[in-house]
């Protein structure tokens, strides 16, 4: 697996939580975190740098037509976890998510995406207190979180999906070109 260790990806993924808590404290901002969800030990290839890429360009496209401006920006492509930014953003938190949620469940890669936002108090704000569905299943339409604990679905099935959507997207964008 490429060296791949769960200590590993433990440990990579404390240092983005660190990192979270260090631009609020400094920045005294909410902030979004913004990851791809990718099943499985690989985090990180060319494709979820190419999805990753698009996300955060549609999440600053947003940010941008709604007149808000980044404050602050810390970004990895290099982690164990996969590629991260983190945005220290001047507004309403709940608002912030709303707008990211929106990503999340109308972009064509949305469903890849997974967009954090945390208030200054180092809250996540909930898509769910926010009167938003929990995430779906890739595969079935279930809650996400059932079916990854429960691990119901083969994962050779998932990253299939995972990569289905990842081809279909990049094809259609190099469609427009």
């Amino acid at each position: 697996m490429n060296g791949f260790s769960m200590a590993k990806l433990l440990d990579d993924k404390e240092e983005r939580y660190k990192k979270q808590t260090e631009m609020i404290v400094l920045n005294k901002l909410p902030v979004i975190s913004f990851t791809i969800n990718k099943p499985g030990t690989e985090k990180n290839n060319e494709i979820i740098k190419n999805i990753f890429a698009s996300g955060l360009k549609e999440i600053e496209s947003v940010l941008s037509v709604n007149n808000i401006e980044i404050m602050d920006r810390y970004c990895s492509s290099d982690g164990l976890s996969g590629p991260i930014i983190i945005l220290s953003i001047n507004f309403n938190p709940n608002k912030i998510k709303e707008w990211m949620v929106d990503i999340e469940n109308n972009h064509p890669i949305g469903r890849l995406l997974d967009i954090d936002v945390i208030d200054e108090q180092r809250g996540h704000i909930s898509r769910i207190n926010l009167g938003f569905e929990a995430r779906k299943c890739l595969i079935c339409n279930d809650y996400a979180k059932i079916c990854s604990r429960s691990q119901r679905h083969d994962m050779g099935d998932v990253l299939k999906k995972f990569y289905n959507i990842c081809f279909l997207y990049i094809e259609k964008q190099q469609e427009k070109t």
